[in-house]
């Protein structure tokens, strides 16, 4: 497998320009730079919710990392498809 750095950086390659894209590219950037996943995102206040990071030390700790991630991922698109749900409705 690839390490998390290498996927998020594939991942970041498969994003059209904009907010996300530039985001994980900084995540990457800072990971390369020696920073740990949850370092990195908590260097992102703002634009990363701070309970990300403490899911993910909480997940790396336990070795369930994976599980987390696919649970956050999970949670994103759950929250994405809410908001795009609310916003239509408004515009209705």
């Amino acid at each position: 497998g690839l390490r998390l750095d290498q996927g998020l950086s594939v991942l970041a390659q498969e994003m059209g320009a904009g907010r996300l894209k530039r985001l994980t590219d900084q995540i990457v950037a800072d990971m390369r730079a020696g920073l740990t996943l949850p370092q990195a995102l908590d260097r992102q206040r703002g634009a990363v919710p701070s309970y990300y990071a403490a899911l993910l030390t909480a997940g790396i700790r336990s070795g369930k990392l994976g599980e987390v991630l696919a649970t956050l991922t999970d949670y994103a698109r759950t929250m994405s498809e809410f908001r795009s749900t609310v916003v239509g409705a408004l515009l209705y």
